[in-house]
């Protein structure tokens, strides 16, 4: 038990030090960074490839911009081999090295991309400045996606804007997102199921949402139970019901949509295609009566 607190404590030391260097650690929690030092450690290009493209969408590397990378990273050949999802080390080296090897990875490919394609430094634009608690109860999934598509009406949330509480998370996480609240100003966060969290939690978000102040902040609340909801009461809030979301085409409708204007414009673009085709084919037939006029 002594082991583990200590090893606990290396961690909480390095990660905290680390994201002051690598602000885009601040997107990864402790088991994606070290899935990710996994993969660097040894050196999985392909698989690389992969989870690059699921943190950068909207940009695709060649393998062997990675590859590059990687083998710029130097790092140590007899770093503990025992890391895995749990984080055991031997020493309290190893958390900044792994940390720090991540970071340098990370900092290096959004070095690469394009201002605009880049989800760590889009300038996402927000309609709403100010903290908003929603009550939606016995919501169901369909009508939270609902629900979302509303908040963020022009677009589509981010993967990071989308928070999923439990009654296991933490403090960190709650001070993680209030920390990528304050480096991406345009974002605005939402926080699912609030109601599951913790009594200890959720005091410890209200208390840190009240420090900002009640206009202060992009974050939606959304609470599927009332479990909690009463401290909230001092921000803007909404109330959803189930008559709310009927007015909203359902799943299968938006599917049916979507196909139709996928299918209108492939035949579009077959229509303009033929155009084309025949536009040619005239083309080539007058140069043909003029060569015939001609050798005439």
């Amino acid at each position: 038990m002594d082991d583990l607190i200590q090893e606990s404590k290396y961690w909480r030391n390095a990660l905290k030090e680390s994201r002051q260097r690598f602000e885009h650690l601040i997107f990864f929690n402790v088991q994606q960074i070290l899935c990710l030092f996994k993969l660097i450690n040894e050196k999985k290009i392909n698989n690389l490839v992969s989870y690059v493209a699921v943190v950068f969408p909207r940009y695709s590397f060649k393998r062997e911009f990675l590859q590059q990378i990687v083998d710029s990273l130097n790092i140590p050949k007899d770093i503990p081999t025992r890391i895995g999802t749990t984080g055991i080390v031997t020493n309290d080296e190893t958390p900044s090295l792994v940390l720090n090897s991540v970071g340098e990875f990370v900092s290096q490919v959004s070095q690469n991309i394009p201002r605009e394609k880049n989800p760590f430094s889009l300038p996402i634009a927000s309609e709403k400045k100010t903290p908003l608690a929603i009550s939606a109860q016995n919501c169901t999934d369909e009508n939270l996606f609902y629900l979302l598509l509303h908040l963020y009406k022009s677009r589509l949330p981010e993967h990071f804007e989308l928070f999923f509480c439990s009654k296991n998370t933490t403090e960190t996480e709650i001070n993680l997102l209030l920390k990528k609240e304050e480096k991406i100003k345009g974002a605005r966060f939402s926080l699912i199921h609030v109601n599951k969290l913790t009594y200890s939690i959720r005091d410890y978000l209200l208390k840190s949402q009240i420090k900002r102040g009640p206009k202060e902040g992009n974050f939606n609340y959304i609470f599927t139970e009332p479990i909690g909801m009463e401290g909230f009461y001092s921000l803007e809030s909404e109330k959803w019901v189930e008559t709310d979301f009927q007015k909203f085409p359902s799943l299968v409708e938006i599917k049916s949509k979507i196909q139709k204007e996928r299918m209108e414009k492939i035949s579009g673009k077959t229509k303009e295609i033929s155009q084309k085709k025949k536009y040619f084919s005239s083309q080539e037939n007058l140069e043909m009566e003029n060569l015939t006029e001609l050798n005439n």
